[in-house]
């Protein structure tokens, strides 16, 4: 039996990827032409202060952390490398972005407590979760030089190699 089951393993896994692909390929392709055509650039932000910003073209690469909540210590726990990580790569855009008009002074508070380096900025209508679809954990955003996001990483779960992996990722850049 078990013999049986290996089988007809590779059949019942290419199946699997048929039924789906027939059932969400149209989705998964909209949403990298999505991608494709995303530039953080293109999202006019705010500061803390409700000054108009613009994420700048130029840097060799950008971090972003994403977040709907303003008191997500957890997940802002989870990014406290992130610090050592800007220190050593000083030409990477570094930003922590609240989604919503909430209270952006506790928003920008809880990131200086934590260390978390670069610009607070606010998302006021949420552009940038609509524009790729994300859910509402916070979420820890890499893009490459030419702004097109590289990998989202959620940050509601404990994730030990975080700091291995953005080490990983800006070396691609």
């Amino acid at each position: 039996m078990v013999e049986k089951i290996k089988r007809n393993l590779p059949f019942v896994g290419t199946l699997i990827l048929v039924v789906i692909f027939y059932a969400f390929g149209d989705r998964i392709f909209d949403y990298r032409e999505k991608l494709n055509h995303f530039k953080l650039s293109d999202v006019k932000l705010e500061t803390i202060g409700g000054i108009s910003h613009q994420i700048p073209e130029g840097m060799n690469g950008y971090i972003v952390f994403y977040s709907k909540a303003i008191h997500c210590y957890s997940c802002v726990r989870e990014m406290s490398g992130l610090k050592k990580i800007a220190e050593t790569y000083p030409e990477i855009g570094y930003y922590a972005v609240v989604n919503g008009d909430k209270n952006r002074q506790a928003f920008a508070e809880t990131m200086s407590h934590f260390e978390i380096p670069g610009d607070y900025l606010v998302d006021e209508r949420g552009k940038i979760s609509n524009r790729l679809g994300l859910g509402e954990h916070p979420f820890l955003m890499i893009f490459d030089s030419d702004q097109k996001l590289m990998v989202t990483l959620p940050m509601d779960v404990q994730n030990p190699g975080l700091i291995l992996q953005l080490h990983r990722y800006i070396a691609v850049m």
